[in-house]
């Protein structure tokens, strides 16, 4: 006959069984870019799973260079940062950006709707400190203004920029504009990042603060 504790435990395997099910085939059926022309179609899981290991490279690479980031942290949240996006899907940047006031009450709402949405998906793990840990990376990432959250967003856009060459590769013309954007945002967050370092030049490599 099983302990309590074994039964718990396989209680707990099987609502953590249950998320994962849902984060990861609901995000695996949806299509990112979906108000574009794409050839070769790209799925939020695949998505973060680029930023993901994009991501582990730059932590490495600025640690190596006197930055003092937490890459565990870093890895986190680069692979659940678009999971409220398995309940209403990848909104186009441009409606997020492009429209003047009407998108910036859209973002508001829309951030009404994150937390709403995260709450929810993240209740159904079954462990409140888990819960509660998952949706403070999560926001920590949206409002990008940690070392660590602004690795994770240079991560993203360059997914951005790797996917879209591609897409330039295979002949794909209507995304120029796509590729201006993210190297505009690519080059803008690698500037801020350099002037952070130049404070910090004449300090010991083993931990120079990023910010």
């Amino acid at each position: 006959m099983a302990s309590r504790s074994t039964v718990k435990m396989l209680a707990d395997m099987d609502r953590i069984i249950a998320f994962s099910d849902k984060a990861i085939y609901k995000t695996s059926s949806i299509r990112r870019y979906n108000t574009t022309q794409i050839i070769q179609q790209q799925s939020v899981l695949e998505h973060e799973g680029s930023v993901a290991l994009i991501a582990m490279l730059l932590s490495d690479y600025f640690i190596k260079n006197g930055a003092k980031l937490d890459t565990e942290k870093i890895m986190r949240m680069a692979i659940i940062h678009d999971l409220d996006e398995a309940i209403y899907g990848d909104i186009p940047y441009d409606a997020k950006y492009e429209y003047g006031k009407t998108s910036e009450e859209f973002r508001a709402a829309l951030e009404r709707m994150k937390i709403f949405t995260l709450r929810m998906i993240l209740s159904s793990i079954g462990d409140s400190d888990l819960a509660k840990k998952y949706f403070g990376l999560m926001m920590e990432e949206k409002e990008k203004g940690t070392p660590e959250a602004r690795i994770v967003k240079l991560a993203d856009y360059i997914d951005v920029l790797i996917f879209i060459n591609h897409e330039l590769s295979l002949g794909n013309r209507s995304v120029r504009d796509i590729k201006e954007k993210a190297e505009k945002n690519i080059r803008g967050m690698l500037l801020n990042m350099a002037k952070d370092f130049v404070m910090h030049t004449d300090a010991p490599r083993r931990g120079r603060d990023f910010k």
